[in-house]
């Protein structure tokens, strides 16, 4: 081979050193693409994997716990959600309702899944002023009764749902058992210089059968009326 090579001419010789060199930068070049693209693939296949030592980050729980998560203990009663008494409704209440019939609303106090035991009884007074003069008086409502199924009076409230004028009242009712909210709370909105205030919130007390207020508060509480 090297006598045969020693034979070539040194321009011829020139040449084919030239060409052997550029195939071999060639081969190199190829060989080392080749190994950039072997390290790239795991490299990748690496990048979203834990540092060593390292635990994957748990998947997130937040669509499972929304999908599981009970109803609320605490629900708004909303006006809208009352209606009108019925004729025979009306006539289990207190003579100084009927006065009120077409304004006097049943607002029932529920929860998913859990039978209706409470409804709150309430003069809408929005509804009886309207069409009234502005300057016609306040007159002397009759106070809301929380009642259960079969109108048997269990409290009530201090001020008339939901507005007491100039006041609007947000009524509140939760910690639920076999249908009985243990509590009812109210939050009155009130323009005048004193600002928002609670009422005493009302809880279930099972041995009186009754909605009462707790400690020094419970002797501000409106008895049932007797008719």
């Amino acid at each position: 081979m090297s006598a045969l090579f020693a034979s070539v001419s040194p321009v011829s010789r020139r040449s084919m050193m030239t060409r052997a060199h550029r195939a071999v930068s060639r081969s190199n070049a190829v060989f080392a693409l080749a190994l950039a693209a072997t390290l790239a693939v795991p490299l990748c296949a690496r990048a979203d994997a834990p540092a060593p030592g390292a635990t994957a980050a748990p998947k997130s729980t937040t669509a499972t716990a929304k999908a599981s998560r009970p109803a609320s203990a605490w629900r708004e009663l909303d006006p809208a959600s009352c209606r009108v008494l019925q004729d025979g409704e009306l006539a289990r209440l207190p003579e100084a309702w009927r006065r009120y019939a077409a304004v006097a609303k049943r607002c029932d106090l529920t929860v998913p899944n859990q039978p209706t035991r409470v409804s709150l009884v309430s003069v809408f007074t929005l509804d009886y002023y309207e069409g009234k003069p502005a300057d016609a008086a306040w007159e002397d409502f009759p106070k809301p009764l929380i009642l259960d199924q079969d109108f048997r009076c269990l409290g009530v409230l201090r001020e008339i749902y939901p507005v007491e004028q100039p006041r609007e009242l947000t009524l509140r009712h939760g910690q639920w058992r076999d249908g009985w909210p243990q509590e009812i709370r109210v939050r009155v909105s009130n323009p005048a210089l004193g600002g928002d205030y609670d009422l005493p919130p009302l809880r279930w007390d099972a041995a009186q059968q009754s909605y009462r207020s707790k400690g020094a508060d419970a002797s501000k509480d409106l008895p049932c009326p007797k008719s």
